[in-house]
């Protein structure tokens, strides 16, 4: 399997690393395993930066629609997304998916898995700073 995650509940954060390449049905079991474990709400890192092939554009819709869903099924908030790449071709892509995430989810693209992390540290689940900041 070239796409790894792990699930942290003590700290709310997803991290997910995308090597080589993935098929969509790597990525829709990813999403079905954070949903089931109740993840949707926390912060996600999806890191790219050694990926040689993402899924095609016209696939990424349909995998952003189904984080839509979940939101508008009232299932609960969809946490922020930091996406991590290297390259512009990358960085194209992961706006690509951006532009059809969910308005209301925050969605930032990095070329480093620290400054992911550091902002995902300054937003809450509803993309606005933590509570008390």
């Amino acid at each position: 399997m070239t796409l790894d995650w792990s699930i942290d509940h003590g700290r709310r954060l997803v991290f997910a690393t995308l090597e080589q390449s993935t098929s969509e049905e790597e990525l829709y079991r990813f999403l079905g395993e954070v949903i089931g474990e109740g993840a949707m709400a926390y912060g996600k890192i999806f890191d790219a930066s050694t990926a040689t092939r993402w899924i095609t554009p016209s696939r990424i819709g349909p995998i952003a629609a189904t984080a839509r869903l979940y939101g508008r099924m009232g299932l609960g908030p969809v946490g922020p997304l930091a996406i991590v790449v290297a390259g512009e071709r990358a960085a194209a892509r992961a706006r690509e998916f951006a532009l059809l995430a969910d308005a209301s989810r925050a969605v930032r693209i990095f070329a480093g898995r620290d400054a992911a992390e550091a902002w995902l540290g300054t937003i809450d689940a509803d993309g606005g700073p933590p509570e008390g900041v």
